[in-house]
């Protein structure tokens, strides 16, 4: 199971910051049982200047199954990487 999030971080935010959150994203691999794979970073692909829709980052973690994804969503430590 493989879950995908796009988004656009606000220009306000340091490269710093953006780095401590992929950083904590990443290591919730060795946290939580079920997860196989997190990959994420900057987008290049969707920058349409001007667009509401302007995409800047995303990840995708790939599960297990679905009980992987269910702990994942519902577990507390995964709050400050939301």
């Amino acid at each position: 199971i493989r879950h995908t999030v796009v988004f656009k971080i606000k220009p306000d935010v340091s490269e710093a910051e953006i780095t401590n959150a992929f950083a904590q994203l990443t290591h919730l691999k060795n946290k939580l049982p079920g997860i196989l794979k997190i990959t994420g970073g900057k987008c290049s692909f969707f920058n349409n200047v001007g667009s509401r829709y302007t995409i800047t980052h995303g990840f995708s973690i790939d599960f297990d199954n679905i009980d992987a994804y269910q702990r994942f969503v519902n577990d507390p430590k995964t709050q400050n990487a939301k």
